[in-house]
């Protein structure tokens, strides 16, 4: 589906004109005022239904902040469209931390059908900082989901919350041992965030063993940071 979307999205660009010039430094001067742009939030977010959208108005939303947290999440229940529907959780996780209070509204998005959707949530959720009590549960679900982007995000995402995401720690190191080498990677790196120190042996070895040439590279640099500190 997301290369499905970036094709389309490169015939429009190709077949619809550009758009006019001072829209785009009106966008500009906009995302310029940050938070005091908070009352055109109303028309910055009817620029993303625009058949060929500007980057910018994302931009804008992520600059004015919390005040825009709201009215996007609003935008993302009502929207059907699911690029757009990505685009909005990618803002939210832009926002960060501010857009805490999406939380609920953002996890309905995980158990999306949808794999765009579902690994836009799965960032947006750990980037959001979603409560532990609540989010962890679901990234451990998803480091068995059958996109290995989404497995990355989640394992990515339990990295995030350190050893608060100690109950994890089995589904993390059985990560370890995924087919695919960014997801094993992000699950070595989350479990060397934990505080277990047999699990994170573990973890070591793995990446030292691992056939990948990247995740090599990972731990000789990392052995080598290790080594200058203990000098």
């Amino acid at each position: 589906p997301a290369r499905i979307e970036w094709l389309r999205q490169r015939v429009l660009n190709f077949l619809l004109p550009p758009p006019p010039p001072d829209r785009e430094q009106v966008l500009r001067a906009l995302e310029t005022l940050g938070a005091q742009a908070e009352r055109a939030i109303p028309q910055v977010l009817a620029l993303l239904d625009d058949r060929r959208p500007s980057q910018s108005s994302a931009n804008i939303l992520v600059a004015i902040g919390s005040p825009a947290v709201g009215p996007v999440c609003r935008a993302l229940v009502t929207n059907t469209n699911i690029s757009i529907q990505t685009q909005l959780l990618r803002i939210l996780a832009e926002i960060g931390t501010n857009a805490n209070s999406a939380a609920s509204v953002v996890q309905g998005y995980v158990a999306s059908g949808n794999p765009s959707l579902r690994e836009a949530a799965t960032e947006t959720l750990w980037r959001i900082r979603a409560a532990p009590a609540s989010s962890i549960p679901q990234l451990r679900k998803l480091l068995h989901d059958d996109v290995p982007a989404i497995r990355q995000q989640a394992a990515n995402g339990l990295a995030s919350y350190r050893a608060t995401a100690a109950e994890a720690t089995l589904d993390l190191l059985e990560a370890t041992q995924d087919p695919v080498p960014m997801v094993r990677l992000a699950a070595a790196k989350a479990i060397l965030q934990l505080d277990d120190v047999r699990a994170r042996g573990i973890a070591l070895r793995q990446l030292e063993n691992d056939p990948d040439p990247a995740n090599q590279a990972f731990f000789r640099t990392m052995e080598q940071n290790q080594g200058r500190e203990m000098k």
